[in-house]
């Protein structure tokens, strides 16, 4: 599959079928309409020890091969998964793991047996009592948040 826009929504497409907004692995909130969008951003609302906090995210999205090109991953469907623009780059900045953290939660790479150029990231869990403070000072802090989120889009 060549990666291109028209490409990119036909997999959105078959991943979460004719609806605007998904999630990402990592449950980043993303948006069809902005593939490869480093701009547009959407406030969540979430509740944190007993106080509601708005919180900035960018919503555009890629697709990230799972199996890094340089390693001898591909273009096919089955190397792809979709990432918010900012997890993608979180995802770039560890290069190439079996494994990572990301925002406080650890995930494996597994490659499925019998199946060509087949991975999947699962979910592994919340990583220890240190990402809480983290968490904590996001939501307590929201021009931290700001920016920490336009550092990495840089």
């Amino acid at each position: 599959m060549k990666i291109n826009t028209k490409h990119a929504k036909e997999y959105w497409n078959k991943t979460f079928g004719d609806v605007e907004y998904a999630e990402d692995f990592s449950g980043a909130l993303i948006c069809r309409s902005n593939y490869n969008d480093r701009k547009t951003t959407a406030i969540y609302k979430a509740e944190f020890g007993g106080k509601v906090y708005e919180i900035e995210r960018y919503i555009g999205w890629n697709l990230h091969h799972i199996m890094p090109k340089v390693d001898g991953g591909t273009n096919n469907e089955e190397n792809l998964i979709i990432a918010n623009v900012v997890v993608h780059d979180k995802l770039h900045n560890f290069g190439y793991r079996s494994s990572f953290v990301l925002d406080g939660v650890e995930y494996r790479i597994k490659r499925i047996k019998g199946v060509q150029d087949k991975y999947e990231i699962i979910r592994i869990g919340r990583c220890g009592l240190k990402y809480k403070k983290y968490d904590e000072e996001l939501l307590n802090n929201h021009d931290t948040l700001k920016d920490r989120q336009h550092e990495t889009d840089d």
